[in-house]
């Protein structure tokens, strides 16, 4: 365990102490109150109620120090609340070592087994009480122990003997006894702390991996192995949510967020009258695994990118872009595109525009000049323009001279497609005059 582990080991057994010896408190008292009922007649009155007077005064300190505990655990360190407890524990210790020491009945072996069955029978409960703290255990513990052993070993008769060696054996297996416990509670104590950390990693990954979903700008959405949705995020659950949130959306089976999107998206033409079918397709192709990028429109009129792929876990993240813009952007650019072919192409001079000595493109005229089919120059070497590879050689000096933004003027011999040649009187300029060759237009 880490040094954190650690300090929060000592803090959870310390409460585990003082959760479970509230009841001892209460039990000393009784136990010391029938041990001088039983002792009422053989010893002096006076002495009997002193031991019990100090042994209820020190319950009564243990008491306010369990008290104190219970109001504010933060005010010391644990290892401090448990030095405390220790003290009181060897107070009381000693305290409980004076009956077999003090007021055990020499003439009387039935008092003597009493005396006996309740010091004993205190040190057993203890076991269990101080279980979490081996100091207060063994604090607890020591002296009434040792007084019993001494006692019976100190008078007369093999008898005594016997039960002095019998009570050493049963202290041996006591101490093992809760060495055992003590060990199972730590394991217990460790494990809580373990889970207690995984449990709070996944809350914080779960609240890391739902920050990051809702971070991102696009739909998106994670399902498991069994189709049901995980989570997702805002704007995927206001478009397949039905009016849901992404938190109410979590355990929906992806068969329901298809129904979803059937009223969410409009449905092409050829499934106008085949809804069921697009759906079941749909789910088709979902459990195929094939994700491919599909574009499509919803019934707001926003038109959107979706995707879908699958986990190496046999899960589904599907995500989806909003492209309107950008297909409005290519619709105008596509009027712009063929609005400029237009002008072009009802230009009476031919025109051409190069990169790197190929024709990136060029308008009807020039196709015709030259004697070419349409789009037939489109992508091809400027030195088929050329009757020979000197005149082609020739007309690539000449880049050097757009250099600056120059614009070049002169006769140039071309090259028809049939082989004949064709003398033309040329202006060209280079759209980028850093780099001539890399864009020019003749």
């Amino acid at each position: 365990m880490t040094q954190a582990q650690d300090a929060q080991l000592v803090a959870a057994r310390v409460a585990a102490l003082f959760s479970v010896a509230r009841p001892a408190y209460f039990a000393t008292i009784a136990n010391a109150g029938l041990l001088m009922l039983v002792l009422w007649e053989s010893f002096h009155v006076a002495l009997l109620l002193s031991w019990f007077a100090v042994l209820l005064g020190v319950t009564l300190l243990r008491a306010g120090l369990h008290r104190a505990y219970a109001r504010n655990a933060q005010q010391r360190t644990p290892q401090r609340w448990e030095s405390l407890f220790r003290l009181g524990a060897i107070a009381a210790g000693a305290l409980w070592a004076l009956p077999p020491a003090v007021f055990l009945p020499v003439s009387d072996p039935l008092l003597q087994m009493a005396v006996i069955f309740v010091v004993g029978g205190t040190i057993i409960g203890a076991t269990g009480v101080y279980a979490q703290s081996p100091a207060a255990f063994y604090g607890f513990s020591a002296l009434p122990f040792l007084a019993v052993v001494i006692q019976l070993a100190a008078q007369h008769g093999r008898t005594y003997s016997l039960l002095a060696a019998m009570v050493v054996v049963f202290g041996a297996v006591m101490v093992r006894v809760y060495r055992d416990v003590h060990g199972g509670i730590l394991r217990t104590l460790r494990t809580q702390i373990l889970n207690a950390e995984l449990v709070t990693q996944l809350a914080r990954s779960e609240g890391q991996l739902r920050d990051a979903i809702e971070s991102f700008p696009e739909g998106i959405a994670v399902y498991d192995a069994d189709d049901r949705l995980l989570v997702c995020n805002e704007i995927y659950a206001r478009v397949y949510g039905a009016g849901k949130s992404a938190a109410d959306l979590s355990g929906t089976p992806y068969p329901v967020i298809a129904q979803n999107a059937l009223a969410a998206e409009i449905v092409p033409p050829e499934y106008a009258e085949r809804r069921v079918q697009w759906l079941d397709e749909r789910l088709a192709r979902r459990r195929s695994g094939a994700g491919k990028v599909r574009y499509y429109q919803l019934r707001d009129g926003r038109s959107l990118q979706g995707l879908f792929v699958r986990s190496r876990a046999g899960g589904v993240v599907s995500m989806f872009a909003d492209v309107t813009a950008l297909r409005h952007a290519q619709d105008a650019y596509g009027q712009v595109v063929a609005e400029g072919k237009l002008v072009l192409d009802t230009l009476p001079v031919g025109v051409a525009f190069f990169s790197d000595r190929i024709v990136v493109r060029c308008n009807q005229r020039l196709e015709q000049m030259l004697g070419y089919g349409p789009g037939e120059l489109q992508g091809q070497s400027s030195r088929i323009l050329y009757p020979s590879e000197a005149l082609w050689n020739e007309a690539g000096e000449r880049y050097k001279l757009l250099k600056g933004g120059d614009v070049l003027e002169g006769e140039f011999k071309l090259r028809r497609k049939d082989g004949s040649s064709l003398w033309c009187r040329s202006v060209g300029r280079s759209v980028n005059p850093a780099e001539p060759q890399s864009s020019t237009i003749v």
